[in-house]
Parts: C-alpha cells; structure tokens; sequence
C-alpha cells in the first residue's frame, strides 16, 4: 500500500509540474528530488546528469543464474572480460546492472525509512538523475565465492589489471571527487574505450 501512495503522489506531483521547457524524464527526476528532500544544488556535487538507457538487455550473469539488464555494448564487453576472468580462475557475477530513477528513489526512501540521515545517505547512493546505473552502462560485481572484503579479493585485484582492456573502469576510487564513499565493485563501461 506504501508503495502504491508513493507512485500517486509522484503521478500528481507531476502533473502539478509546470509544462516548461523541460522533458518528461528531467520533470520526472525533479519530483522525485523534492519528495526525497535532495537539495535543490545537488547537481553541484559534480557528478553527471545521466538519462536512463532505452535499448536493454537481459544477461545471465548474477548469483544463482540471475538475470541484469544492460546496454548491448555492455553485455558484449562483461562477456569477454567475465570469460578472461574465468580462463584465469576467478568467478565474478553481477550484482546489479540497470537502475531505474524509481528504484534508485526506493533505495534512498528505505535508508529514510530506517532513520538514516540524508547526506549520509548521498554519500552512499547517487540522487536519482545522477547514477550511472541508469545507462545500463554500470555494473556492481561480486566474486564467487562471495567476498565480503571485495577490495581484498582476488578478484578486485584482477579487475584492477585488465578490467581497462575490456572498457570497464573503476567509478568511485578512494577519494574521489564526487564524495561517494569508495566502491571497489562499481565499474562503469566505457564505451568509447578499448575493444571486446
């Protein structure tokens, strides 16, 4: 029952939105920022402004066989850099791919919820607009067996030395200039790099 409030009063915020000269997914994005509580400088943060991708598919590649969405260019490059891995013995899976603006809203609604402090929380999880995760371009990836210390596992030191020849680049290294907290399992492919 929450969840379907939340989605009316979004619906009604929007259609209380000034036509302008905005677009629909930026009008979307505005809303969702003002029912959250997001400053209205977020955007200042530095970090980009990301539209959601349209053309997705579905890969096989989480824990248990699971299915993530991602841009074609994405699945074709994780492809080749998950066969590298393997033909190297390590295992890695995706934990997350695509991220709607709603979910990335839902996640920052139940941090709320539990009583966590917003900056707190935006240090932690991009405003919707402002993930990567909306491009299908970004991919939260584990290791098999699960590493609870990922940056110590032999994975993310694999990663580290060939993810750049698949296209994948680490997005929020330690101190970083966005101020999100390190995340040694976030890669972003990067279209316009390397080669499958």
């Amino acid at each position: 029952i929450r969840e379907a409030a939340w989605r009316i009063s979004v619906t009604l915020a929007m259609m209380r939105e000034p036509d302008s000269v905005i677009d629909y997914y930026t009008k979307r994005v505005n809303v969702l920022h003002r029912k959250l509580g997001i400053p209205r400088d977020y955007g200042m943060r530095g970090l980009p402004f990301h539209r959601e991708a349209t053309d997705l598919v579905s890969v096989r590649c989480g824990v248990d066989g699971g299915h993530h969405l991602m841009t074609p260019a994405t699945r074709s490059r994780w492809s080749a850099m998950e066969a590298s891995a393997s033909a190297a013995g390590i295992t890695l899976v995706v934990r997350e791919a695509f991220r709607s603006v709603d979910k990335q809203a839902l996640l920052i609604r139940e941090r709320l919820d539990c009583g966590y402090n917003l900056n707190g929380i935006l240090s932690e999880i991009a405003a919707p607009g402002y993930s990567q995760h909306h491009t299908g371009q970004a991919l939260d990836i584990n290791c098999v067996p699960a590493a609870e210390d990922f940056e110590n596992s032999s994975a993310f030191e694999w990663l580290c030395s060939n993810a750049g020849r698949y296209g994948f680049e680490l997005s929020y290294p330690r101190g970083n200039r966005f101020g999100l907290i390190y995340e040694p399992w976030h890669w972003c492919c990067n279209i316009h790099s390397a080669s499958p």
